[in-house]
């Protein structure tokens, strides 16, 4: 059962990387895709670390699945970093963690995965969890979450990239499947940085995170990412995917947790809206998510 404790570790430190995202999108970032390209950077410069302790094996097609699914991977990311720019934390995350309806009719198509009762169930609970989470009345109008617009866009990207980590890691060690995602993500970072408005708003971007005194936080974010991914994928490479994808649903359950802990104790961290109706509404969200998902992936 060590596989157990690696698949609840990896949600719980990428929960708590995204309330730190949130902070730090709120307080310093101006420019989106500057700040994702600089994320992938940061990420491709780790491998430095993973070549000096660990065999990075390359496998054909594996690794190019590898490095495709990071070059993806930063460009849902891009999308994120938008998303928590004009919406809470826990709605964010709740409304990503949507995606394993798409994943299940993506593996379906190209992974020949069943489509059981359970699933449809679990498709409706995550249809309705969004339901509750996005929209709230104004003057006895239902309005919906800003974020809708452009989320849908990240949950393609990430239940495509879920199918291609299936695919890689039939073959591919967890430590190389990383490192040659880390390259697809740092290229994609660097290849953006040719635009020359892209550029010069990376230029702005990054000493603007370093005037704040906030790029040793920056940095300590992608440490953070990369702990939780490699015990994901440690996890993953242990015992089936639906196992850690099932625990991995848990995660706006930890962005929920942690966001109300830091209300409580450093009210003004972050802007979370948290009245009693509120919190009930969430609560209620992320429980749904957690059935649905389990559902999905069982």
């Amino acid at each position: 059962m060590d596989w157990f404790w690696f698949a609840i570790l990896s949600p719980a430190i990428f929960a708590f990387v995204n309330i730190l995202d949130k902070f730090l999108i709120s307080k310093s970032i101006k420019f989106p895709i500057a700040y994702a390209m600089l994320i992938g950077i940061i990420q491709m410069n780790f491998n430095v670390f993973l070549l000096s302790f660990f065999k990075i094996n390359f496998l054909y097609p594996a690794s190019f699945i590898a490095i495709t699914s990071g070059g993806l991977w930063l460009f849902a990311i891009i999308i994120y970093i938008k998303s928590l720019k004009i919406e809470e934390t826990t709605k964010v995350m709740s409304l990503i963690f949507v995606g394993p309806i798409l994943t299940a009719i993506l593996a379906f198509i190209f992974l020949n995965e069943s489509f059981t009762s359970f699933k449809y169930i679990g498709i409706g609970l995550l249809v309705l969890s969004a339901f509750l989470i996005s929209h709230k009345k104004i003057n006895g109008q239902l309005r919906f979450s800003t974020a809708l617009k452009i989320i849908p866009f990240a949950i393609v990207i990430f239940s495509t990239i879920t199918i291609l980590e299936k695919f890689a890691l039939n073959t591919l060690d967890f430590i190389s499947f990383y490192f040659w995602s880390s390259v697809g993500a740092g290229s994609v970072g660097f290849l953006l940085l040719a635009i020359d408005k892209l550029r010069l708003d990376f230029g702005t971007q990054f000493f603007l995170i370093k005037n704040k005194g906030l790029l040793g936080l920056a940095v300590f974010i992608e440490v953070l990412t990369l702990i939780a991914g490699l015990s994901s994928f440690f996890a993953i490479s242990k015992t089936y995917v639906s196992y850690v994808a099932a625990l991995a649903s848990t995660q706006p359950f930890f962005v929920f947790i942690f966001s109300l802990i830091l209300s409580l104790f450093i009210p003004g961290l972050i802007k979370e809206d948290f009245t009693r109706k509120i919190i009930l509404i969430k609560l209620s969200s992320v429980i749904l998510i957690i059935i649905g998902g389990w559902l999905i992936v069982s």
